[in-house]
């Protein structure tokens, strides 16, 4: 019974890691359209906080095996480092840029993407209207404008009207984006999907979570009847214990009685072989004592009357010989 509870056991685990990778697909799911809302809102609504990805993520809870894990932001006192560890990571850090970059190089795919896209497949408007119009060398540098050079002033000129486009563009998009005849922008439609695919994975894996609880229902029924089972054998075994030390208590119990009743009934024995001694022994001193009386009637043959009773009666207060009586039967009489 035992096995069939680790079976038990081990089977339904197996089902948990099931629903638990499920759970982790999700998250990832779930964590790609957080990401993408969180760059649609900006442009949508700049003053609207981003999703936060915490209330998605697996709680402590969950994973119990982190609660001996120490990370380093709980730890507030900095880490010390000798001289060699430091170089150490200096030199694998180097060792991973450098692989970082030979492979990019490497990368013929990538580089052909980066190089014609800007390492998209896709170039979206939102994209391109994000990103800033670079600053002239000179402003860079801080150069003061009362150096500028003809050329100079003409790049910054550029440059402002470059700017003032962009935001120029930025506005229109984002009107566009807000008043658009049609029912919700573009945008709006993108964020609301990713919204809508968060809303029904979350309906899934709840789905999943009841699922999940009826299946543990049903092995914690199972498991628990086998620890019934056990409780019952082990109440059974103990029971069964129990009778038998009473049956070892009372046969001793009987033994001894059995030896005792023994020893009574050799006493009994003895006793009534005794008993029937000393009745043989009262008898032949009744007899004695009769032949006696007789005999000492006939030694006063002459003596009649008041004399005579008193003899008779200093003869019946003489001291009788019971020494041989005594003697075979004193053990009996102590």
């Amino acid at each position: 019974m035992q096995e069939v509870i680790r079976q038990l056991m081990t089977k339904f685990n197996v089902v948990f890691e099931e629903y638990y990778e499920k759970k982790r697909l999700e998250i990832r799911g779930i964590s790609k359209r957080v990401v993408r809302i969180n760059q649609i809102l900006p442009d949508l609504y700049p003053d609207k906080p981003l999703v936060s990805m915490t209330k998605y993520e697996f709680q402590p809870v969950e994973k119990p095996e982190v609660i001996l894990t120490v990370t380093d932001e709980e730890v507030d006192v900095e880490k010390y480092l000798s001289p060699e560890q430091i170089a150490e990571l200096e030199r694998l850090a180097a060792l991973e840029a450098e692989r970082l970059r030979l492979a990019k190089l490497d990368n013929w795919r990538e580089r052909g993407l980066e190089d014609m896209m800007g390492g998209v497949l896709e170039v979206r408007r939102e994209d391109e209207l994000k990103k800033d119009i670079p600053k002239p060398a000179f402003l860079l540098a801080g150069k003061p404008e009362i150096e500028w050079t003809e050329d100079e002033k003409r790049i910054y000129n550029a440059y402002l009207k470059a700017v003032k486009e962009l935001e120029e563009e930025r506005e229109k998009y984002r009107k566009v984006s807000h008043t658009s005849s049609r029912p919700f922008s573009f945008l709006e439609a993108d964020m609301r999907k990713n919204m809508a695919a968060i809303d029904e994975a979350k309906a899934k894996f709840n789905e999943n979570m009841v699922e999940l609880f009826a299946i543990w229902l049903r092995y914690e029924v199972a498991t628990l009847q086998e620890v019934v089972k056990i409780w019952k054998l082990k109440s059974s075994i103990l029971l069964d214990e129990e009778l038998r030390h009473h049956e070892l208590v009372l046969q001793e119990r009987v033994e001894d009685l059995q030896k005792r009743l023994e020893e009574l009934d050799v006493v009994i024995r003895e006793v009534r072989d005794v008993i029937e001694r000393v009745q043989e022994a009262v008898e032949l001193l009744a007899a004695e004592d009769r032949l006696m009386e007789k005999a000492f009637k006939k030694e006063f043959p002459d003596v009649h009357g008041a004399v005579f009773d008193l003899l008779n009666k200093a003869y019946k207060r003489r001291p009788k010989y019971v020494g041989k009586f005594f003697a075979e039967f004193q053990y009996w009489f102590v």
